[in-house]
């Protein structure tokens, strides 16, 4: 697990050097007639699924999610910008694992009193716990805008970093002879204590903005994403980063 301080520190550094770049061409600045800076908003939908980079007994599998925002972009240059803003969104991630119901927790097989303390059972792999990770997290993107203008069409490349917060985390899980015997309640379990809630990731993307008039466009753009942070807190075993493809559609409107 990486410390937090670290990517904190690492972020306050970025800004003292994009805050120089601004004075740095104000000038060119004056000769923009639109205004420079934009505020909007957008919808996501998108896949997300987590990486298990080694260790065995659990399966990641990915699902889909959505979300809104809103978003503020900054024209620094005719070339570069900044954009930033919040999303809310809702995503889920499946894993399964071996069941350990049909084995002792104590003891040994044939002489639990000849045995003192917990044994780790084998894995039964026709005896699984099918675990639904549903959350609700709140995203802040903070991304160098690099654009390039065909005629009225605008082609920027989003590359930055992610600060996200996982507000709320369920687990539902059923075993094996739930599914088997047809029984399809689902039990629940607050899970954020179980994972890192604080996450930093990188991402990079693509977006392509259409003016709707001098003060709105509209925009379609697709990203991917990669965080840092472990999602299992206090994991030692393994190592577990969760990642997302989204698309995203917009509008922005030019205030300043």
């Amino acid at each position: 697990m990486i410390p937090h301080y670290k990517f904190f520190k690492f972020f306050i550094i970025i800004l003292f050097i994009a805050l120089p770049i601004e004075s740095a061409i104000s000038s060119e600045e004056k000769n923009l007639k639109k205004p420079q800076i934009t505020m909007g908003m957008a919808i996501t939908y998108g896949y997300y699924d987590v990486i298990h980079d080694y260790g065995e007994g659990i399966k990641w599998e990915g699902d889909y999610g959505y979300g809104c925002g809103l978003i503020f972009e900054k024209k620094i240059t005719n070339l570069f910008g900044i954009h930033s803003g919040i999303w809310y969104s809702k995503f889920t991630v499946k894993f399964t694992e071996p069941d350990h119901n049909d084995y002792p927790t104590e003891g040994t097989i044939d002489s639990p009193e000849e045995s003192s303390g917990s044994i780790d059972p084998p894995p039964d792999p026709d005896n699984t716990t099918r675990i639904n990770i549903k959350n609700q997290i709140l995203t802040i993107p903070i991304y160098l805008i690099t654009s390039i203008k065909f005629r009225t069409i605008s082609v920027c490349l989003l590359t930055g970093f992610n600060f996200a917060h996982i507000t709320k985390s369920l687990l539902y899980f059923h075993t094996t002879e739930d599914m088997t015997s047809g029984n399809s309640e689902k039990h629940s379990k607050d899970s954020k204590k179980y994972i890192e809630y604080i996450q930093l990731g990188i991402a990079g993307g693509v977006e392509i903005k259409f003016p709707l008039s001098r003060f709105v466009d509209i925009f379609f753009s697709g990203i991917a994403e990669k965080y840092f942070t472990d999602v299992i807190k206090e994991a030692t075993q393994w190592n577990d980063y969760l990642y997302d493809y989204r698309v995203i559609c917009g509008f922005l409107f030019r205030t300043f």
